[in-house]
């Protein structure tokens, strides 16, 4: 628990409606409670995402390609 990982929890719930919830991560102690409160990798450096819903595979892979280009945030 925790502070952190109880504000990620209340931001998740109040975003329900987004299909995702991106996270730019560089901290390792801070990664670890993101990975508890539901984040999980992306597979690009430091981007970490919560799918709220199924997406088509496209629209997945589109998404996963389209937020890196953002940059960190």
């Amino acid at each position: 628990g925790g502070v952190a990982e109880f504000m990620l929890r209340e931001t998740f719930a109040r975003l329900r409606d987004a299909p995702a919830i991106w996270g730019y991560v560089g901290d390792r102690l801070a990664e670890a409670v993101d990975l508890r409160a539901g984040f999980v990798h992306t597979g690009e450096k430091h981007l970490m995402v919560v799918w709220n819903r199924e997406l088509s595979e496209p629209d997945r892979l589109e998404r996963l390609a389209r937020v890196p280009t953002l940059g960190p945030f």
